[in-house]
């Protein structure tokens, strides 16, 4: 089944989601690995170089798939929470997804904005690139960029993590479908 209805997750939206999922644990890992490597060390400035096109590039890509993904998501049925889970812990979850959306868009936007101060533009895997945003570099703002980007990055991984340690209390210890209809669509 290709659609959610609203007791199942249809295939296009559990596929969407899992390879956001690993996209983004991923660029937030090879973001954290770019940010270790020093562009001064000749040995180290190509591989930062080269992470830090891929990662611009991909950026983008995860820009263009939580587009994708809202409007999917947004236009058609979801399945909703079982009877047992309480009002508050709908609320959360509800403010949790709508946050995780907010900094999907957020944390490419900002990536974008800071190459853009920076005047280093994003390449798109040597297809084409993207307009700077900016006339000028301004590299004091470019910093400023980065440090919200950082803190975006700190707090989606420390969402992802609780997202993951909840669905998981949901599955071993409440022996609701919540974990398996992500997986299975059952």
């Amino acid at each position: 089944m290709l659609k959610n209805t609203d007791t199942t997750y249809g295939s296009l939206h559990r596929a969407i989601h899992w390879i956001m999922a690993i996209m983004i644990i991923g660029m937030i890992a090879v973001g954290m690995y770019i940010h270790g490597l020093d562009a001064d060390n000749p040995a180290e400035a190509p591989t930062k170089l080269a992470l830090g096109a891929l990662h611009k590039a991909t950026g983008i890509m995860v820009l263009l798939l939580v587009v994708l993904r809202a409007i999917w998501v947004f236009s058609g049925p979801r399945p909703g929470l079982p009877d047992s889970v309480s009002r508050w812990q709908r609320i959360v979850a509800k403010s949790l997804h709508h946050t995780f959306y907010l900094l999907m868009f957020a944390m490419p936007i900002s990536g974008y904005v800071m190459t853009s101060h920076a005047q280093k533009p994003v390449n798109m895997y040597g297809l084409f690139e993207l307009p700077m945003l900016f006339d000028g570099q301004n590299l004091e703002k470019a910093k400023a960029v980065f440090e919200v980007h950082e803190m975006l990055a700190e707090v989606l991984l420390a969402l992802i993590v609780a997202h993951l340690a909840v669905a998981l209390k949901h599955h071993f210890i409440d022996k609701d479908n919540i974990l398996r209809r992500m997986l299975t669509g059952n």
